[in-house]
């Protein structure tokens, strides 16, 4: 008998993206370095931030042709390249917004997350005095 393919279960609409009328899980960068930089970015600009983050989580179709090396490893200048690449296609720029803070606010969830596990497991108990 033929084994049955296994499929993943549907994505929560949480940890969807829906943009330019595509839905799609993120996928999240490996990168501890990557996810700082747009973790700093926040800071200085949350639009281009966010825009970097849904340009680098990108698994739908249609990915925009932006890449964050070309931008110098500089991520509001990529969030920059990729959130006029969008808005020229169209996709309206509040759409590009709410997409990208779901996915930075999943690379925030996981960089937070590892941090914690890091720092559970250096953790040394003070001898009692």
């Amino acid at each position: 008998m033929p084994r049955k393919k296994k499929t993943a279960p549907p994505a929560e609409p949480e940890n969807t993206v829906t943009i330019g009328g595509n839905t799609w899980a993120p996928k999240l960068p490996r990168s501890f370095t990557l996810r700082q930089d747009l973790i700093i970015a926040i800071g200085n600009n949350p639009r281009r931030a966010a825009a970097a983050a849904l340009g680098l989580c990108w698994a739908g179709p249609n990915a925009p042709g932006a890449q964050y090396n070309r931008a110098n490893w500089d991520a509001l200048q990529y969030g920059g390249q990729v959130m006029d690449e969008l808005v020229e296609r169209g996709i309206d720029w509040g759409e590009v917004y709410a997409a990208g803070m779901i996915c930075l606010s999943k690379l925030v969830d996981i960089h937070v997350s590892e941090a914690e596990v890091k720092d559970a497991e250096n953790f040394i108990d003070a001898p009692a005095g």
